[in-house]
């Protein structure tokens, strides 16, 4: 899990994914069965992501960026918490809109 990363980071609204209204980040190098968690610093719960992929040359996905409760997340910074079997790692993602 420590060689997940995320992209765009900081994330700049235009950025080259983006279409249109969509704003998303990206995670690489996920493996079967991994669980995203995003926070915000208080600890608040924005997100979780479920990666079940079965292909190894994958292991990508999008977070767009909205909150489980529904609206878009502000700018500032997310702490990601990554979960693949008993491996854990924490990851940081800068928002700037």
């Amino acid at each position: 899990v420590k060689k997940i990363e995320v992209r765009p980071n900081p994330y700049k609204v235009q950025a080259p994914h983006d279409v249109g209204m969509e704003h998303k980040v990206q995670f690489f190098n996920l493996t079967a069965d991994t669980r995203i968690t995003i926070l915000d610093l208080s600890g608040q719960l924005m997100d979780v992501l479920e990666y079940e992929g079965q292909d190894p040359r994958d292991g990508a996905m999008f977070w767009d960026m909205f909150t489980k409760a529904g609206p878009e997340v502000a700018s500032g910074l997310y702490i990601v918490v990554v979960t693949a079997g008993s491996s854990q790692a924490e990851k940081v993602v800068a928002v700037v809109r």
